[in-house]
Formats: C-alpha cells, structure tokens, sequence
C-alpha cells in the first residue's frame, strides 16, 4: 500500500518508470490493492526484466521490494509473472524458547519477523536472504544459517555445555543496515528460579517456578505432621538448595532437604534451650553460609553456621539497648554483608523503623543507619529486600503499600517509591523477594504479586500467581532460588 513508483529495466537498460500510488491515473483502485497499466519495450528473444518498487514518486525513497525475471519475447501474445521480493529493513529476531537449562541438551525454533522500509510485515521471500549466526558456535548449532522468507525457520541446538552462559544469534543481509537488526538473546541458567513460601495457613513450604502465572500448581509442596512446620513466618535457602523454615509457635528453625516433597521429616532442626530463638521470624543468609534469624519476643538477631544443627549455641547474637531492635520481624543482607532488620514495633503502639548492622555485628551492637519517622511511610512494616544498586524495599502490611529507600538513606527518610492503589493488588503485603533483574516478588492475600523493577506509584503487577491450584494459604515469608 505504501509503493509509489516502480522502475521496470530491460536487460539491464534504462528503467521506465511508471507512478503507481493510489490515484495515480496509470493505475485503478486504491488502498493495498491497485491494477496498473505500465508500457515497456523489449526486443525479440531472451530478455531479463528488473522490477523495483519504492515508496517515493519518480524512483526514489526507501525500497519496499525487487525482482529479477527472465522471459523470451516472441512475436506472438506473451504474459511475464514477476513475484517482488520485498526488501528487509528492519529485523527482529524471535523463539520458541530463550531460555536453556546448563547440562540439558535443548532446542529452540527461531523466526524472523522482518518489515519494509514503510514499516509492513514482509510475507512471502525476501529480496535478500537473512544470514544467520550464533555468537558462541562450539556449545550452539543452527540448522541452517540462512533464512530466505517469511515462513521459513531455523533450529538453534543447546549440547548442554557447562562452559557457556548463553549465545547471541544476529540476522544480517546486503540491504539490512547492522543497527536495524535486533538480536536474540538465548540464556543459560544454572537453574531456574523458584518461588520457596511459606503458608501460615496450612502449615506448609511450597515451591513454585519463577516465571508461574495464573492458577499454577507448585512443583513440590513440603506439608503434613512429620514436617514439624509449626507457624512458620519466613524461609531461605542455602547454597545446597536445603530450605530453611522459621517456626514462631515451637522457636525452631526446620531445613529440608533440596528436593524435598510431601509429608517429609526436616533434615535438621535447630531448636533447644541454646539456641537462643524466641519467636523466631525472619531468616536470611550471608555469603559465608551463617543463618541469620530474627527473634521477635528475645529482640534478638541469632546467626548460626553452617553446620548448626539440635541444640547449637549461636556464633553471634545482636542483643542490647544500643541495638535498637524493637519486635523485630524481617531481615536481609546486602552483597557487602550488611543487615538490614525490620522493627516491626507499630504491633505494640510503637514505631516501626529498620536498623542496618556492620559486616560481622555482634553483642550490643549500635545500629550503623536507622530509618524511622513519619516522613517514611511506613506503617506495620514486616519483611525487606536489598536491590543490586542498594536500595531498601519494605513491605507495610497495614499500609498496603511497599516502599523503597535510596542507599545511605537515614533517619525520617522520604521513600524514593512507593507502590501503593487500587491498581497494584496489594493487600496486607508481607513476604518480599528480588530477582536478578530487581524484579519484586511480593505475597499478598493468597497470590504472589510480580513488579517490574523500579515499579513506583499506582502500578498493576506484570504477573499475578494466585488460584486453588497454587497452594497458597496466606503465605508469609518468600525467597527466591533455585
């Protein structure tokens, strides 16, 4: 619909160029489809025709398409077909799959959706074929490199490689300039990422695929007697993927084991007179391995080992009035070993505030930062998240709202967001958690809420995990991990 002209060359001679826009009086019809009536002359015998079409009058503009025919010119009534190839000026490249599993050999089908110059989808052949390549060939193979029209694919094959962390695959050709070609990026993960809850409403940990949405069922769901999940409020994992439950009725702290499913025994139970937990809450790791747990009725941060296991004194306890721990609740850990815990001291008519310790805090330990006041917005704050760039997220249960604080933020500090209205879903936010892309996973009523990084104001979540099938019951504390 966009062409204007066309320039018809005779074996390679001076082009007769005919205007062919809607209304031109060469042609009738209108819109997508015209008939036009163009005279060329060519001698007797074998000729070649050059037809090119432009979105401008008079042979100029942009190029929509082009095609070469050969016929042979005789002197009695003869016909030319000529398919025109439309010419690709821009690409993007599109898959089944962008995502690969390390150590599982995989395949994903490629296309490409290519567009002319005026900016219409190109359907049939290509008047330049699109070259295809990969950016890491010895753990990625394609079936063919070479895409010549729109119904055409091609396979890219992952052999499992560890050596690799995922490829870039180009498209190029003679009339694509470099910057109007889109590459596919395909990723290798170590493993996918899973949603860990913990549900205060039956007494279970379920696991649930990152990227869920909608009524999903978890892939594994630890419940039942054997379990010992009394009351649980948060969990974490650690680097052996074991996932560790907090549990406020019996003051213990359950692990089990990766992989664990039904109604299973922990692998290990931290509980006993030694302990020191009190109404544990919030858990988190550092970088070494130690748990960090909250202790709502001790005001208490115990950290434990590696190994701990029974009846196992902590290796350090943030204890004191220096403190300022005030019904501590949830706790995270920035990339540098900072805590940051959330005082969740508006549940007995005080103020809630997050305190953040030095690398290694122990006994009566001062706070290096503390945020609280008014000005901050929050009201019944209970979990925290740490982003890549530092900043602080809060969820705020009675507030319905989740706030964030820039790094180095202190005292009545002004959120630098916050995500709060109708729109966000938020209702007695609790459990919150990061991806690698600042992505923010919070739970809220039965559902799992998904916020696009850097979300702020009146925002609807990018996803919803929320239905009968999901498993939740008022989940509380969620992590995210392999």
């Amino acid at each position: 619909p966009s062409a204007s002209s066309v320039a018809i060359a005779v074996n390679g001679g001076t082009p007769v160029v005919a205007n062919i826009a809607g209304g031109s009086s060469a042609c009738t019809g209108s819109g997508s489809t015209r008939s036009c009536d163009i005279t060329v002359t060519a001698p007797f015998g074998t000729d070649t025709f050059g037809v090119t079409i432009y979105e401008g009058s008079g042979e100029t503009g942009n190029v929509l398409g082009r095609a070469t025919v050969v016929q042979v010119i005789g002197a009695t009534t003869f016909g030319i077909t000529v398919i025109v190839n439309g010419v690709v000026a821009s690409v993007t490249l599109a898959a089944t799959s962008t995502s690969f599993t390390v150590g599982t050999s995989s395949t994903t089908t490629i296309s490409a959706i290519a567009l002319d110059a005026a900016g219409h989808t190109i359907i049939g052949t290509y008047a330049m074929p699109l070259a295809l390549a990969s950016s890491d060939k010895s753990a990625f193979q394609l079936s063919t490199t070479s895409i010549a029209s729109s119904d055409q694919t091609a396979t890219l094959t992952y052999n499992g490689s560890a050596g690799t962390t995922g490829t870039s695959v180009t498209a190029s050709s003679a009339d694509l300039l470099p910057s109007n070609s889109t590459p596919l990026a395909i990723a290798v993960a170590s493993n996918p990422l899973n949603i860990y809850a913990v549900n205060l409403g039956n007494y279970s940990l379920t696991e649930t695929p990152a990227d869920a949405t909608g009524n999903t069922a978890p892939a594994r769901t630890v419940i039942g007697a054997a379990t010992g999940i009394a009351e649980p409020y948060d969990v974490a994992v650690d680097s052996l993927g074991d996932a560790y439950v907090s549990g406020l009725r019996d003051a213990t702290v359950t692990a089990y084991a990766s992989g664990a499913n039904g109604n299973v025994a922990p692998a290990t139970t931290i509980a006993g007179s030694n302990t020191g937990l009190s109404g544990p809450l919030g858990l988190a790791f550092d970088g070494a391995g130690d748990l960090f747990v909250a202790n709502f009725f001790a005001n208490t941060v115990t950290v434990f080992g590696p190994s701990a296991n029974g009846n196992a004194p902590p290796i350090r306890t943030i204890a004191g009035t220096a403190t300022g721990i005030a019904e501590p609740y949830g706790l995270a850990l920035d990339a540098q070993g900072n805590l940051y815990l959330v005082n969740n001291a508006s549940q007995y008519s005080g103020v809630d505030s997050i305190t953040e310790y030095a690398t290694g805090a122990n006994g009566n330990a001062a706070p290096i930062r503390t945020i609280t006041g008014s000005s901050t917005g929050m009201n019944g704050a209970v979990f925290d998240a740490v982003d890549s760039r530092g900043n602080i997220y809060v969820t705020n249960y009675y507030g319905n709202t989740i706030t964030a604080y820039a790094p180095g933020a202190t005292g009545n500090a002004v959120p630098i967001a916050t995500i709060a209205g109708s729109n966000t879903g938020l209702s007695g936010p609790s459990g919150i958690s990061l991806d690698a892309g600042d992505n923010i996973y919070v739970d809220s009523g039965n559902s799992i809420l998904v916020f696009a990084a850097g979300s702020n104001g009146n925002v609807a979540p990018t996803r919803t995990i929320s239905g009968a099938n999901s498993g939740f019951s008022s989940p509380v504390g969620i992590t995210l991990a392999p």
